[in-house]
């Protein structure tokens, strides 16, 4: 399954997974992928220097929220990293999960959760132009693409990001 672009070319299952999941969640800043290690990295902008004592509490509910999801599915993951930094007056926060073992559910769950934890200064870009219907087909699309990608793995590290109400790709 490819993505076609406007101009007749086309975008691999790991380009347009990257791509999807920034157009249904604008939630997520950045997203990588990493081919060594088989990680997907999110990273979302929260717009003020978040304290030690938040990012903790944050890391604790996240982290009971998806063991109890990996329980109720009868998973183990192979990468789950939470991690942070300051940049300026921002806080960027990292969130690393394999390939094999991620799904379109435990993103939406990941989004959830940084939402809740950070409703006034997550950075969020605005989707007027995506319907609600789009919404579910986006999602059924991820997790089309997530499987595709654990078939495959690609071997090219991918990085995508928001700029301006675009989606921008690049091969790193």
């Amino acid at each position: 399954m490819n993505l076609e672009l406007k101009k007749g070319g086309y975008v691999s299952d790991s380009a347009g997974l990257l791509i999807s999941i920034l157009l249904r969640y604008p939630e997520v800043g950045m997203i990588n992928y990493d081919p060594e290690m088989k990680i997907l990295r999110f990273t979302f902008v929260i717009s003020e220097i978040s304290t030690e004592t938040e990012i903790t509490d944050f890391k604790i509910g996240l982290n009971s929220c998806l063991r109890t999801y990996y329980f109720l599915k009868n998973e183990n993951t192979k990468v789950n990293k939470i991690k942070y930094s300051v940049c300026e007056n921002f806080t960027l926060l990292e969130i690393k999960r394999d390939v094999q073992t991620l799904s379109s559910q435990e993103i939406a769950l990941i989004i959830t959760v940084v939402k809740e934890n950070f409703p006034d200064s997550l950075i969020i870009e605005s989707s007027e132009n995506i319907k609600k219907e789009d919404l579910a087909d986006q999602e059924k699309l991820i997790g089309q693409m997530l499987e595709s990608m654990r078939s495959t793995l690609p071997k090219i590290k991918l990085l995508a990001f928001r700029e301006k109400g675009r989606v921008l790709v690049f091969n790193k």
